[in-house]
Order: structure tokens, then C-alpha cells, then sequence
């Protein structure tokens, strides 16, 4: 297999796509997880305050 100027630098565009693309999945596999805890977090947060609001009203009714 023999390699001219430009066959080099194909294989290095092919490389730097490849990596690039490694790179952009990773970043979207991140971000999306890191998204879901925040969003997880949040609705724990809301849900944490409408139990105790119910709780309140069910202490204030007894």
C-alpha cells in the first residue's frame, strides 16, 4: 500500500473526522446525561415541595 501526498493526507482527514466524531458523541452523550440529572433534580425538588405542602394541608386539616 503505497502512500502519495495525497493518499497521506486522506488517511489524516479520515483520522481527524473519525476523532472529531468520537469526540462530538461524547459530548452529546454528556451533555444529554447531565441534562436528565438536572432535570431529575428539579422535578425531585418540585414533587419534594408539593409533598409537603399536601402534608401541611393534611396536618392543618387533622
Amino acid at each position: 500500500m503505497d502512500l502519495d501526498k495525497n493518499g497521506a493526507v486522506d488517511v489524516m482527514a479520515y483520522s481527524l473526522f473519525k476523532y472529531s466524531l468520537r469526540i462530538y458523541f461524547v459530548i452529546i452523550i454528556y451533555g444529554t446525561n447531565y441534562y436528565l440529572k438536572e432535570m431529575e433534580s428539579n422535578y425531585m425538588h418540585l414533587l419534594d415541595k408539593s409533598q409537603r405542602v399536601l402534608l401541611g394541608d393534611e396536618c392543618l386539616c387533622q
